[in-house]
């Protein structure tokens, strides 16, 4: 009996840190490797102390609970929170860069290193530094306009 409880904890742990990877620390790290290994001693000490059968049982099980814990959260509302949700509700078009004109003024809205946002005449351009980074709020001259971004210099 304390043998398939051990194994119990050790799938429930396993669970909750392979779920605990996918979604809230995604990639390769400390959870994803603590889920396996407490994984793979649940299906080794299964095999070891109760047998083949519920060695296999144990693999079954583990799969069958690491899918509905997956598919559970994936159900809940926690995603909703972790998630953006916003809108993007304007867009530049290729036609208003048109309208920039070399030599004009500006100021950063965000930092270029080396692309980033810039404002000339109330409007935001993409553009991208020629002299390598520029800080947020500095002011810019605009060196060339190409296909779809400013060049620009600091002022």
């Amino acid at each position: 009996m304390m043998s398939e409880i051990i194994v119990g904890v050790l799938v429930l742990v396993s669970v909750i840190f392979l779920v605990l990877e996918i979604f809230l620390f995604p990639g390769i790290s400390i959870c994803g490797l603590i889920s396996v290994a407490f994984g793979g001693v649940a299906v080794w000490y299964a095999f070891q102390n109760l047998g083949m059968t519920a060695g296999l049982i144990t693999v079954i099980i583990w799969l069958v609970v690491l899918a509905l814990g997956i598919w559970t959260f994936v159900k809940s509302k926690a995603l909703d929170k972790m998630s953006l949700n916003t809108a993007l509700n304007e867009t530049q078009s290729l036609y208003d860069i048109d309208k920039v004109q070399v030599g004009e003024y500006g100021v950063t809205v965000s930092r270029l290193a080396p692309m980033g946002k810039v404002r000339i005449k109330g409007r935001e351009y993409e553009a991208k530094s020629e002299d390598g980074f520029i800080d947020q709020k500095a002011e810019i001259q605009v060196v060339s306009v190409e296909d779809n971004h400013l060049i620009v210099k600091l002022k």
